[in-house]
């Protein structure tokens, strides 16, 4: 077959992907499509897609700094839709199954304490400090972070309303779940950063005139346009741990960092549970019980004191 991999992606999306898997893996798989696959592969047609072009694209992607867990992400919809279309009889062979997915570390749950926390924003650049007071604060995920729009912030109840979450530049996606479409509380600290950082973006937007795009984001760049997440984590955040004197963590573990915080000033289960916006009691427990044990241990000993007399 002479179809290019652009052309066979239409063909795949209708027959497997649009209206049968569910809304946010659509949106995933649009957007790995649009600033990957495409264009490595867009215009390659699918029967001289070679093991070696697979690899190849495989070992940029790492070079250029993305996760292994995204290269792997990337792999597996690229094997899957060859699958397909070797199943369909576009092609014989599915290059990409002779292509190993790179090994995946596994990380431990890392936070910051409020010591490093202070570090931190105490060094950050000004401008990117209520970034991360926000991303601290409210345990809001990277792309929920990025798609933050001021609409969806309520001033008098200092709540912040989950809408959409940023899959790439321009491709704003419903969030993860159900569950994380909801409202996440504000600090006043946070509040007052927040306001400040709109005056400032308001100060921008009139210095550059007609070339700002006005996308109503909290977190933009000069022109208003949305952040990249990648960037974001390579020339601002590891540099700003760098210079905090701060091991380096991934993005994620600010929202970690988040229930730790909640978790050591006493704040109840359930109230951490809203805050992250988890499915369930239990997802909560399950991933932050362990940095409960003298909580745990304070239980023990009032049952024991309850039947000491028994």
């Amino acid at each position: 077959s002479k179809i290019t991999f652009r052309a066979f992606k239409d063909i795949w999306l209708e027959k497997y992907a649009i209206g049968q898997v569910r809304r946010s893996t659509e949106d995933n798989y649009q957007s790995y499509l649009q600033v990957h696959l495409l264009p490595a592969f867009g215009d390659t047609p699918l029967a001289r897609i070679s093991v070696e072009d697979v690899q190849g694209f495989k070992a940029k992607k790492l070079a250029d700094d993305y996760s292994p867990q995204t290269v792997k992400h990337l792999l597996r919809l690229l094997r899957q839709m060859l699958s397909h279309a070797v199943e369909w009889g576009y092609i014989r062979t599915n290059p990409a199954q002779k292509v190993k997915d790179p090994r995946v570390p596994k990380f431990e749950m890392d936070f910051l304490s409020p010591k490093e926390i202070r570090h931190l924003l105490g060094t950050v650049e000004s401008k990117w400090h209520p970034f991360f007071l926000t991303a601290i604060t409210t345990g809001l995920r990277q792309g929920e972070l990025l798609a933050m729009k001021w609409a969806n912030l309520d001033w008098k109840s200092s709540r912040y309303f989950v809408r959409e979450s940023l899959l790439q530049i321009g491709v704003f996606a419903a969030p993860k779940t159900e569950g994380s479409a909801q409202s996440v509380d504000l600090t006043p600290a946070c509040v007052e950063a927040l306001q400040a950082h709109r005056k400032r973006q308001a100060a921008e937007k009139l210095e550059v005139g007609a070339s700002y795009q006005d996308h109503d984001l909290v977190f933009a760049t000069a022109l208003g346009t949305a952040l990249d997440a990648h960037n974001v984590v390579k020339r601002v955040f590891h540099p700003s741990l760098a210079k905090a004197e701060l091991r380096r963590i991934r993005f994620h573990d600010l929202r970690h960092t988040c229930a730790t915080l909640l978790i050591n000033e006493g704040i109840s289960p359930k109230y951490i549970q809203r805050q992250l916006r988890h499915t369930s009691i239990e997802t909560t427990f399950d991933r932050y019980g362990h940095l409960f044990p003298e909580t745990n241990q304070d239980a023990i000993r009032k049952l024991d004191a309850v039947l000491a007399n028994a």
